[in-house]
């Protein structure tokens, strides 16, 4: 049975790293013995797949790292031959050897090919769940996989999706000189547009220092013309006193702290919901800023969620209950921040935020907050989680749906199903 064409290097290291072959009597392709000592820690950096491994060949013990290839060709067209970091690998495990392999000193490493080794329904399942056409590869078998062992990997996910984020909020921070409040403002900004206005929100808190923000919260139209303004929104003719009024604020506060707007061009409004609109959303930050002045601080001071919920009182001035954009009238409608909003700001900003908090002080409890705020949340509602839901996984919280994106966005879609623990147990069903 030949799946040559369809292996990746990832099942050689699966069944490397849970022992899923025939591992008696082993022997290297010249006829040598070889007794596995320690299998040695895979490496999920550049480098040789495992290190730290103790491998007894022919009697002489050996310690170094171990490379893995579909084909031993391989070590050749990634340049292995040239890469001292690859000098030290002691055994170099194949699905199928085509040539041999030498180190940059001449030796030649000793070859272990697993090709017949793996069991049959080992790499049937790995192939299916490689080849088929579902987005979902373990759709039809995830039935069977123990629910506790998926809620236990879901916890996992959850950690692994804070984690990603934080190394972007972390940056960030730095970036910012380790302020807290101006690295919240940012991160707030960006998750106040949609997807396709993530850049220029960016760009506009970056633009501004929110301490300036704080220290004219009394004055909403100054907090208005500094952010339309910077947001290089105030630069056209207008017909409406209340855009002239931020204009004219804007022109003197521009000087006042030597600000230079963002390019208005970067904005986009086309195929989105009026409500979605940049401008609606600069005005929500703007009622945001007025009403929790030092957010950051507020939020390491005690996580409540009647506190988080008072976002919905945020005011914005009363021109956009019947405009969505300057100069262009629409039917009167509140467009105050809305529960959904709210609970996107306390799953991206807020628990993501705690998360880097207790990351960099040491204390834990911050982490437990930020998983918590996840834990009391509904669920997200998208064609992700109702992909899940389909198939009759339980989402009850946000915490649940945060760990189910995270799945499927980083393992279902690039096939990563031998890192993924319901992989692990769909490749197992069958043996």
């Amino acid at each position: 049975m030949t799946y040559v064409t369809e292996i990746r290097e990832d099942l050689l290291q699966y069944v490397w790293r849970t022992r899923k072959f025939l591992a008696y009597p082993l022997l290297t392709e010249e006829g040598e013995t070889i007794e596995i000592i320690q299998y040695g820690i895979q490496n999920s950096d550049a480098g040789p797949d495992f290190s730290h491994a103790r491998i007894r060949i022919n009697g002489v013990e050996w310690a170094g790292n171990v490379e893995m290839h579909v084909l031993s060709s391989l070590w050749y067209k990634h340049k292995h031959d040239k890469d001292p970091t690859y000098d030290n690998v002691i055994l170099h495990v194949v699905y199928e050897r085509d040539c041999h392999v030498y180190r940059r000193n001449g030796s030649q490493i000793p070859c272990l090919r697993l090709k017949d080794r793996i069991p049959d329904s080992v790499l049937k399942t790995y192939v299916d769940l490689l080849t088929n056409d579902q987005t979902i590869p373990c759709a039809r078998m995830i039935g069977k996989v123990n629910t506790e062992k998926i809620s236990l990997w879901q916890h996992g996910l959850l950690i692994e999706r804070l984690k990603r984020k934080v190394q972007m909020l972390n940056r960030i921070l730095i970036h910012q000189n380790m302020d807290w409040e101006q690295a919240t403002f940012i991160w707030l900004a960006r998750y106040m547009g949609s997807r396709v206005n993530v850049l220029p929100f960016e760009m506009l808190a970056r633009s501004i220092h929110v301490h300036i923000l704080y220290k004219n919260r009394d004055q909403p139209l100054i907090i208005d013309a500094l952010l339309f303004g910077q947001a290089g929104l105030l630069e056209s003719s207008f017909k409406d006193e209340y855009p002239n009024h931020l204009k004219n604020e804007y022109r003197f506060l521009q000087k006042k702290y030597d600000l230079q707007p963002i390019d208005p061009s970067m904005w986009k409004f086309a195929r989105l919901r009026p409500i979605h609109f940049p401008t609606i959303r600069i005005a929500q930050l703007g009622g945001i800023i007025r009403t929790w002045p030092g957010l950051f601080g507020k939020l390491t001071g005690g996580y409540s969620p009647d506190w988080i919920t008072g976002f919905s009182n945020s005011k914005m001035h009363d021109y956009w209950e019947d405009h969505y954009r300057f100069d262009q009238s629409s039917k009167s409608l509140h467009k105050g921040l809305g529960k959904q909003l709210i609970h996107l700001l306390q799953i991206n900003v807020l628990s993501p935020l705690l998360f880097l908090y207790g990351q960099e002080t040491g204390d834990s409890s911050f982490k437990d907050r930020a998983i918590e705020i996840l834990d009391k949340l509904p669920p997200e509602n998208n064609k992700i989680i109702r992909e899940w839901k389909s198939l009759s996984l339980q989402v009850h919280n946000a915490a649940q749906s945060q760990a189910l994106n995270h799945l499927k966005t980083e393992y279902c879609h690039h096939r990563k199903c031998t890192h993924c623990a319901i992989g692990h147990e769909v490749i197992n069903l069958k043996l």
